[in-house]
């Protein structure tokens, strides 16, 4: 509430402002009505200073200057006998008139600021309902917060560059190479190293670590991209290395890098107490343990990804408008993101089984689901759905009108082991004839739809044209749906066209209907294939079938839109050409 208070604070002037702007406002209407033009009779109206002062936002400020301009104008007209020579009959009446405009604004203003009231109560009110629903998320973050924690107890036991990876590195280097040796493990982030592991020192933390000498020789050899040795570092000046701190006392440095795809990561540091030879059997266990590194700090990084995009995948799912569902092939487990399990009446976790999926009554275009012919079960036996009509009936009488697609999950193998659904609640796009418009320009519609997305077409460097009608007319229609019809329409012109162009051109056909042709010079879609896109409109989607690149959901909405308005969509396209969508009103939507 706090951002919505500040937002009003900014656009509504402190009352002493307000104060001195009226004030300042009522002096220069006075001084032009009374000075000015004491002796004529002038428009200078009163119309726009109440204007003015609704800029305060205070409706007891509009009317208190009515109350002024009205005394203004009642002493020029009736206390001030030199106003002007009109006759006494004219001067009533011009002076009616002009109470009357002054009056007429001042009650313009004042509903303004009213419905502006409104409408930041509504906001705040959002405002509060969004506060709510973060604090009732509370419970899903904790368990969000479980997950993560056993998911990185899971990483150090069984994957990646665990303790146990590190301590058998160690024992080996011990082992083979004296016990009288250290060795660090350094992680390269950007231009930083850090110390990810070491063992043989004296200290016990990393602090002992990153002693100047070490931290050296670690850059050193991560900037060569190649094995180091060095026997006795008295020796090499050269180097630049600096000095050893007092009691550390390592003569000796090995160091080989760790390299991912042929990027160095990293550096695999081993130090001696006493001055020493490395041999080329010493060279070659340290490149061998620096390999093996590699490969476990590969791992560890690809989980550290694959977690972070299961966070993002999770948090889409959790956000999502439409409802998700995913049963395992054995039926025996149900699981819905927030929305599915809203929208279906169920847990966000369950066990399906009888009389759980589907616990409610699904009803289709020929009526109602038998049990195990639902969307999820078929998608179970291989089938796939695109925009079925399902009508969700839950407990209570209510019932939600919803779109529906349904796939199989298949693993490496190809075999089934679930299957997932989509729910889209399309509810309130079934009353399509409650917003009808009494009447609006088609040619300025047209034209300020098309302004809208030119600029993702000047994005790709498409050429943009629309043309509108030679003489405009009016449309009585849902204007918000044609305008969800058009920009589907155009948007997926864009998308599947990279170079060329996209027209949209509008036409009066003959028997008066008419009609909006959107073309463009994309990908296309092949002959065969043309079949394949009405019937997804409406129904599910062979497997077999290829896919009709990428339509769906979008044109199936757009096609219910079309018919219910009493216009039909039609589609014409050759492979690799482009496609020709076009959308045809029926002449009784025409007023004019």
């Amino acid at each position: 509430m706090t951002d919505l208070s500040a937002r009003s604070a900014v656009s509504k002037p402190s009352l002493a402002v307000s104060l001195l702007f009226c004030a300042v406002l009522a002096g220069l209407v006075a001084w032009l009505r009374l000075r000015i033009f004491e002796h004529a009779s002038v428009g200078v109206g009163y119309a726009l200073p109440i204007v003015l002062v609704g800029w305060t936002r205070r409706r007891w400020l509009v009317w208190l200057m009515c109350l002024v301009f009205f005394s203004m104008a009642l002493y020029k007209f009736r206390v001030n006998s030199n106003v002007s020579t009109l006759l006494p009959q004219q001067r009533d009446f011009g002076f009616l008139l002009l109470m009357a405009d002054l009056f007429f604004v001042a009650a313009i203003v004042d509903l303004v600021l009213r419905r502006e009231g409104s409408l930041e109560l509504g906001r705040q009110e959002l405002h509060r309902r969004s506060e709510d629903l973060k604090f009732s998320n509370e419970g899903l973050r904790e368990r969000q917060e479980i997950t993560e924690t056993l998911l990185k107890l899971s990483r150090s036991l069984t994957a990646g560059l665990s303790r146990e990876a590190f301590a058998a590195i160690a024992g080996t280097v011990h082992r083979l190479l004296g016990t009288s040796t250290a060795i660090a493990m350094w992680e390269l982030h950007g231009q930083e190293l850090t110390v990810i592991g070491h063992d043989g020192f004296t200290a016990e933390t990393a602090q002992s670590v990153d002693a100047p000498r070490q931290s050296g020789f670690a850059r050193l050899v991560s900037e060569t991209q190649k094995s180091v040795a060095i026997g006795n570092v008295s020796l090499r000046s050269d180097l630049n290395l600096p000095a050893s701190p007092a009691g550390e006392g390592f003569q000796a440095l090995l160091g080989s890098p760790l390299k991912m795809e042929d990027k160095v990561v990293g550096a695999l540091v081993v130090c001696s107490h006493r001055v020493r030879p490395w041999t080329e059997t010493d060279i070659s266990l340290i490149e061998s343990l620096a390999a093996q590194a590699s490969v476990s700090l590969a791992a560890t990084r690809l989980l550290e990804q694959i977690e972070n995009e299961q966070k993002e995948l999770q948090t889409v799912l959790d956000t999502v408008p439409f409802g998700i569902v995913r049963l395992d092939a054995r039926t025996s487990k149900l699981i819905c993101n927030p929305a599915g399990a809203a929208m279906l009446g169920l847990p966000e976790v369950s066990d399906a089984g009888p009389g759980n999926w589907p616990k409610a009554r699904l009803v289709g275009r020929g009526g109602e689901i038998a049990p195990g012919e639902d969307p999820l079960m078929r998608a179970l036996r291989g089938e796939v759905t695109v925009a079925m009509e399902l009508e969700i009936h839950l407990p209570g009488s209510s019932k939600i009108n919803t779109l529906c697609n349904a796939a199989p999950i298949r693993d490496r193998s190809g075999a089934i082991s679930g299957a997932v659904g989509a729910f889209l609640d399309v509810s309130s796009q079934k009353s399509s004839n409650e917003t009808i418009d009494s009447g609006f320009d088609f040619n300025d519609w047209l034209t300020v739809e098309c302004r809208q997305v030119q600029p993702r077409a000047e994005r790709k460097h498409l050429e943009f044209v629309c043309n509108p009608l030679q003489r405009s007319i009016r449309l009585s229609v849902d204007r918000n749906k044609l305008s969800r019809i058009l920009t589907s329409l155009i948007d997926n012109a864009i998308k599947y066209t990279d170079s060329g162009h996209v027209h949209v051109l509008a036409e009066l056909l003959p028997d008066g209907r008419p009609s909006v042709c959107v073309s463009d010079t994309g990908v296309g879609i092949a002959p065969e294939d043309l079949w394949a896109i009405a019937e997804e409109f409406a129904q599910g989607k062979s497997p077999d079938r290829p896919a009709s690149g990428g339509l769906g959901l979008g044109l199936s909405v757009s096609k219910r839109f079309i018919e219910a308005m009493g216009g039909k969509l039609e589609v014409a396209s050759q492979l690799g050409r482009g496609s020709t969508f076009t959308f045809t009103l029926p002449a009784s939507c025409v007023v004019e």
